[in-house]
């Protein structure tokens, strides 16, 4: 599953949460509920995609922002190392309008 921002801000408004808004939100078809809440078992792989016009060292990714705010929200159970493992990776865009993070959360 991917959440855009505008996904992420939205969903935890209707929990009752908020943090700040990193980014402008792209836009993107809504998360069901039933994905979000359905339990599973083994290992979740985060992929944090960062599209942006200017590439930035590796260490300022913030991916430790995206991933505890998935914790913090309920969508991912535990950011353990036994029980997730993370990917960061960034592309380069042409225009401003396409610079946006995509989070993708999928269970092996």
């Amino acid at each position: 599953m991917r959440w855009t921002s505008k996904q992420f801000y939205d969903y935890q408004a209707k929990r009752g949460t908020s943090s700040a808004v990193v980014e402008r939100a792209t836009g993107d078809e809504s998360l069901a509920t039933k994905q979000v809440e359905a339990g599973h078992s083994g290992k979740f792989v985060v992929r944090i995609t960062s599209y942006r016009r200017r590439l930035l060292d590796e260490d300022n990714l913030a991916e430790k922002y995206h991933v505890d705010a998935c914790r913090y929200a309920g969508i991912l159970p535990s950011d353990a190392p036994d029980k997730t493992h993370i990917e960061v990776r960034q592309e380069k865009v042409k225009l401003m309008s396409e610079e946006r993070t995509e989070i993708e959360l999928t269970k092996n």
